[in-house]
């Protein structure tokens, strides 16, 4: 059984992941919530899940001062990209 491809998600999506949906750095189990604007997809899936680069959301607000190429790199579950595209999420 394949697993479902990886949702294409154009620069500046939003994505609304809670708990258990992501993992920040290097697998970390996430217990919060993680509000982020996209840079880039990126990745084979690996247990369901991708790497993702963006930005919290306060950084892109207007008056936001991150000079960063991206300030979030976290492993996000496919599920939850697709469920945020699809605007079920």
């Amino acid at each position: 059984m394949t697993a479902p491809p990886v949702p294409d998600v154009p620069e500046g999506t939003r994505l609304y992941l809670r708990a258990g949906e992501w993992r920040a750095g290097q697998g970390t189990p996430a217990a919060g919530y993680l509000d982020l604007r996209v840079l880039r997809v990126y990745g084979n899936p690996i247990g369901g899940r991708v790497w993702v680069r963006g930005h919290h959301i306060e950084c892109v607000w207007p008056d936001g001062d991150c000079t960063a190429p991206w300030c979030v790199e976290a492993q996000v579950s496919v599920a939850a990209i697709r469920a945020n595209v699809d605007g079920k999420q």
